[in-house]
Formats: structure tokens, C-alpha cells, sequence
């Protein structure tokens, strides 16, 4: 994915949300939106359901995905 961030770097963004670990939390982050997630609505997901949901929607946030495309 690194090699071709020129040819398609919104697949490599994707790639990079998904594949590195977030340093740090902040309150807006990935750690509330996961435990609405969890807790609050949807707790039977499995957990790759879940980790799909998160990247998706931050991608979403970043303008990756457009909701049309869907």
C-alpha cells in the first residue's frame, strides 16, 4: 500500500487507518464511538463488525467515503 500512495492514496489512507494503532485516545475519539458501539446499541457485534464500523465511519469523517458511493 505504500509503494502505490501516488496511484491511489485513498486506498492507502484506508490501509493506514486500518492497519496502525492509534497513539493517543481523546475524549471525541475512537474510544467513545466504541463504547456507543459496545454498550449502548449494538452489542451483539462481533468484533470485526466492530472495528469495520470504526474505520468506516472515520474515514467517512475524513471525507474518504462518500455516503453516495455506498
Amino acid at each position: 500500500w505504500w509503494d502505490m500512495y501516488t496511484t491511489w492514496p485513498g486506498l492507502s489512507q484506508m490501509a493506514l487507518d486500518y492497519l496502525s494503532i492509534p497513539v493517543v485516545l481523546h475524549p471525541n475519539g475512537s474510544f467513545c464511538q466504541g463504547r456507543h458501539l459496545l454498550v449502548f446499541t449494538r452489542n451483539r457485534l462481533s468484533g470485526d463488525s466492530i472495528r469495520k464500523m470504526l474505520c468506516f465511519g472515520g474515514w467517512t469523517r475524513r471525507d474518504l467515503v462518500r455516503t453516495e458511493d455506498i
